[in-house]
């Protein structure tokens, strides 16, 4: 936000922790609620309701959550590993972007990028929560892949849409997880969430491309 402020822009978060852009229904693998479910269908309002109330020139979005097994129409669970998942992620992004861009902002995608290594120690081989075991197992890499492509392609049929990857701003390698060392300390200590240190690392690219991208 201050970096923002420094180049006249003010920033305004629609993010809740614990769920999805899309707002989508989460569950676990065994169909139990994942997250903070119930909130996140109702975010959408809250989305709307900002939009409506500041007119933003860019929205950034930045969530992992979609990864986790979501609720179809018929409210029942469904996950990665069947197609039908991938069709209603696809229903739901486009859903969102048109939200999102309703009142002429520009989107922002900021592709999910790999955990750092302080993910190791959240998540041991004998303990490892599913949905961290899905951000570094090799299936669930495919899946971040696949949604990473889906929302490269939105870019190519949108306009509205575009697409900056912090990867190989955080990362000092190419593996899952990678090495998010900044002087010597992890950016993201517990594997996914930025020191201001860590952050501070893209903030300054991602917000003038944010910028360069409404100012067209």
């Amino acid at each position: 936000e201050n970096y923002a402020s420094s180049k006249g822009w003010h920033v305004v978060s629609a993010a809740k922790g614990f769920c999805p852009t899309t707002t989508r229904a989460m569950t676990d693998p065994d169909g139990n609620e994942f997250g903070n479910t119930g909130s996140c269908v109702s975010q959408r309002n809250k989305q709307l309701q900002m939009l409506e109330r500041y007119r933003p020139s860019a929205v950034i979005w930045m969530s992992r959550y979609e990864l986790a097994d979501a609720v179809n129409a018929n409210g029942v669970s469904i996950s990665p590993a069947s197609q039908e998942f991938w069709q209603y992620s696809a229903e739901s992004l486009s859903e969102t972007v048109d939200a999102l861009t309703g009142k002429n902002a520009e989107v922002v995608f900021v592709p999910i990028e790999p955990s750092g290594l302080g993910i190791l120690d959240r998540c041991k081989p004998s303990d490892c929560h599913w949905f961290l075991q899905r951000l570094i197992s090799s299936e669930g890499i495919t899946y971040q892949n696949k949604w990473n492509e889906m929302l490269l392609n939105e870019t190519k049929s949108n306009s509205k849409t575009h697409f900056f990857s912090i990867t190989d701003l955080v990362c000092r390698d190419s593996n899952v997880p990678c090495d998010d060392s900044l002087n010597g300390k992890p950016g993201r200590p517990d594997g996914t969430h930025f020191t201001p240190e860590g952050a501070g690392q893209f903030i300054p690219e991602l917000v003038d491309y944010a910028i360069s991208k409404s100012t067209n």
